[in-house]
């Protein structure tokens, strides 16, 4: 069975990559995330996170369409042309054949959010360029055309003298260069001097990029399971669909989910400790006593308070950064050059001054939540506990 399955897998996945269908979704969605670049500039707030969200999106959008299109093209015509009666009227089970589609549907699915993702990441090494004396990311372009170059020459090449298909050939290719021009960008700053890779590497991407793999997975899973009932069309309905509701989710249920969140925090802020009638509440739910609810009470409000100040160190390091690199970029421009001992005092100045008002302000949430935990009391009475 494992044997038929791994078959399965390579043949559908050889089977999506080699339609022209997914070759253009690509190409359309590496074009957008390339202008998406020069169409955050003209923001009024910041610009490289205005990229960030359009390209973030792009890929996600992309691979929800490619996954409704490829599941159509390789499971559904496969059933309207009858060629599936032939791989079921052998020994393969219909488990096994419709989880290796998925499989293989989720390969090829993977190979293509990769080369969006490494087109995104370059693009964003290259950062938005917000005046016109910003100066451009040499290697970033440089590795970025190139691999774009040579997967194309390499197409072209498989395809004339053996015979192998330009789009599957093209997509695998590319997407291995485009990852090794990422590698190599980051050894290098925008003048092609060597750097620290680890200085321009971001690892919170990487994790978005990650999620989106798996939703999109997600709604690969989708389309197969719609295709084995339905067209090409509803099933492009019904995936878009599931898309949509994704999206609209929070909108949807977060609000009911916050409501009963709400009361059941504010039922077990509000437990009395013993009970009017009866056994006291500590014999029938030790853990609830009033002592255990201002303790969990203060736990939760200083975590919220913790990350809260770890967000505001987060986002002074990012200033912090950005700054230091809009100084590298201008550092070959002499007559708009900042020395260098005076950028790291006014730098340290900064860093220090934002720390201590972090630090104020953490303080002061501590000294607000001893004061609500303080302020806890249970009155609420047995009848009211019963609802």
């Amino acid at each position: 069975m494992i044997e038929q399955l791994f078959a399965i897998i390579r043949n559908t996945f050889f089977e999506s990559i080699r339609q022209p269908i997914m070759l253009v979704v690509l190409l359309v969605g590496v074009i957008l995330i390339v202008f998406s670049n020069l169409l955050s500039a003209f923001t009024m707030d910041d610009d490289q996170k205005m990229f960030i969200d359009i390209g973030l999106a792009t890929v996600f959008v992309f691979g929800a369409l490619l996954s409704a299109m490829i599941a159509t093209s390789v499971l559904t015509r496969e059933i309207e042309n009858r060629t599936a009666l032939t791989v079921v009227s052998k020994p393969v089970s219909r488990t096994v054949y419709i989880l290796g589609k998925y499989f293989g549907v989720a390969a090829a699915m993977l190979v293509g959010i990769l080369m969006l993702s490494f087109v995104f990441m370059l693009v964003e090494q290259h950062q938005v360029l917000q005046t016109v004396r910003d100066p451009v990311h040499k290697p970033v372009i440089t590795f970025g055309l190139l691999a774009g170059f040579l997967g194309a020459v390499v197409g072209v090449w498989s395809n004339y003298f053996y015979n192998k298909a330009f789009p599957s050939t093209f997509i695998c290719t590319t997407t291995f260069l485009l990852g090794l021009a990422y590698l190599l960008s980051l050894m290098f700053d925008p003048s092609f001097a060597w750097q620290d890779p680890s200085k321009m590497f971001r690892p919170q991407l990487w994790f978005a990029l990650i999620v989106l793999m798996v939703a999109t997975l997600i709604l690969t899973a989708i389309a197969i399971a719609a295709s084995t009932r339905f067209g090409q069309v509803m099933t492009l309905v019904i995936t878009v669909g599931m898309f949509m509701l994704g999206l609209l989710s929070d909108w949807m249920f977060g609000a009911q989910m916050v409501h009963i969140e709400n009361r059941w925090t504010h039922r077990v802020d509000t437990l009395p400790d013993t009970a009017p009638e009866g056994p006291s509440l500590a014999a029938i739910r030790p853990s609830l006593d009033l002592d255990d609810v201002r303790a969990w009470n203060r736990a939760v409000l200083t975590a919220e308070a913790d990350a809260d100040r770890r967000v505001a160190e987060l986002e002074l390091d990012r200033t912090v950064e950005n700054e230091e690199r809009s100084r590298s970029l201008r550092s070959g421009e002499k007559s708009d050059a900042e020395p260098l001992d005076a950028f790291r005092r006014r730098i340290a100045t900064l860093r220090e001054t934002e720390q201590s008002r972090i630090d104020d302000a953490h303080d002061a949430a501590l000294r607000r939540i001893d004061d609500t935990v303080a302020g806890i009391d249970l009155p609420i009475e047995r009848g009211d506990l019963a609802r």
